[in-house]
Formats: structure tokens, C-alpha cells, sequence
């Protein structure tokens, strides 16, 4: 029969066991949260390269496409980094008279909103999205059924047929 240590040991160890078990299965469930969103990213910021018809970027009022962009960069931006994200996704800005302004001022009120906050100690005023940044229009999580294809299909279809895996 085992004695009361011999059991305490088997409890102690299958405990320690399970805490172990634990802690690395919570590591590994953060860095497959952290790709995740390294994914999710990089669909989002894909999405209007391949399909530019599905979200309208001249529908988007100027602090939507600085979401759009904020979310898809992954990083602070500052009013110039804005600026020029802003014309690479293809936003009209001359609809402003002055850009930089209008953007200082949705960057002070999306901050005043809580939907941004400043980076301390960052060489210029520089925003990074909070949790209350609000939605904007992001890629699907999985390609539309419409668009069943398969990678070597979606290539030809693409003009790419020759590329590589």
C-alpha cells in the first residue's frame, strides 16, 4: 500500500505536470494569435490590390481611410506616414485644401475618441490604434464562395500563370 508521501508525490508531480502543459500550450496560442493577425493583416492589406472594385475608396470619408490604413499597417503612423499611405491606396486628398490639416485634425479628434492614442517619445506626432478604433471595410476571412477557385486557377485568372509556388 502507498504512503500518504508517496501519493502526495504523484499528486505534486501531475500537477507541476499539468502547469507545464498549460504554459506551453498559452505560448503557443499567443504566437498563433500573433500570426493571426500577422494574416490578417496581410489579407487586408492585399484585398483591394486583387479585388479593387470590392471596397470603394472614394465612398470613405477621410477618418474611414485612415482607419483602413492605420488597421493595415500594423505600426504608429504619424500625418505624413497617413498622408502617403492615403495616396498609395488611392484616396483623393485635393478634395482638401489643405491635407495635413485636415489630417492633424482627424488624428486630435479620433485621439480625443479614444480610437487612437499617441506614441510617447515618438520623433513626430505619431497615432497607433486603441481596441475602441472603430471598424472599416476589411477583406473576408476565407475567399467569397463565388470564388472557388484553386492557386493555379486564381494565377491564370490573374495573368500569373507562369509564377512560381
Amino acid at each position: 500500500m502507498a504512503s500518504m508521501t508517496d501519493s502526495s508525490d504523484t499528486y505534486t508531480s501531475a500537477l507541476f505536470a499539468a502547469w507545464e502543459e498549460l504554459a506551453k500550450l498559452s505560448e503557443e496560442e499567443r504566437g498563433i494569435a500573433v500570426r493571426k493577425a500577422q494574416l490578417r493583416q496581410t489579407a487586408n492589406a492585399l484585398y483591394p490590390l486583387v479585388f479593387p472594385d470590392a471596397v470603394d475608396i472614394e465612398s470613405l470619408s477621410l477618418p474611414d481611410a485612415m482607419r483602413l490604413v492605420l488597421r493595415s499597417s500594423g505600426r504608429g503612423l504619424s500625418a505624413n506616414d497617413f498622408k502617403t499611405k492615403l495616396e498609395d491606396i488611392g484616396f483623393n486628398l485635393e478634395q482638401y485644401s489643405d491635407p495635413m490639416a485636415n489630417i492633424l485634425t482627424a488624428m486630435r479628434r479620433m485621439v480625443d475618441a479614444e480610437e487612437m492614442q499617441w506614441v510617447p517619445n515618438a520623433p513626430r506626432r505619431t497615432v497607433e490604434a486603441t481596441p475602441e478604433l472603430k471598424p472599416v471595410p476589411e477583406a473576408p476571412a476565407s475567399p467569397p464562395a463565388e470564388l472557388d477557385l484553386s492557386y493555379r486557377d486564381a494565377l491564370k485568372a490573374l495573368g500569373l500563370e507562369g509564377g512560381s509556388k
